[in-house]
């Protein structure tokens, strides 16, 4: 592995990191939904509210396109983004972006 491949890796495994909140290992529209839960509650925002539903709304559909760009068997049918599941030759093409 490169050195680019290492750091790619690298910065690949925090980013992944950040987003599973649950820590199992996989991202799911779950941890996104528990992510915009937790920056509301320290904004003092309500997740209940009507505005905290339109963030989780609006989290959904964000996850909706990170399975898109980043699974790699089409599948998406169980609404989850493995470990390995990232697909560095798309992702990659915009490594600033993430």
């Amino acid at each position: 592995m490169t050195t680019v491949q290492s750091a790619y890796a690298a910065k690949m495994a925090a980013r992944f990191a950040t987003f599973d909140r649950d820590g199992d290992g996989v991202v799911d529209v779950a941890d996104f939904e528990e992510m915009t839960r937790a920056i509301m509650t320290s904004c003092g925002r309500l997740p209940e509210s009507s505005e905290g539903m339109r963030l989780l709304d609006g989290a959904r559909i964000f996850f909706a396109g990170l399975l898109e760009a980043a699974d790699t068997d089409a599948g998406g049918s169980d609404h989850r983004v493995g470990v390995r599941g990232h697909r560095p030759d798309a992702l990659a093409q915009q490594p600033g972006g993430l």
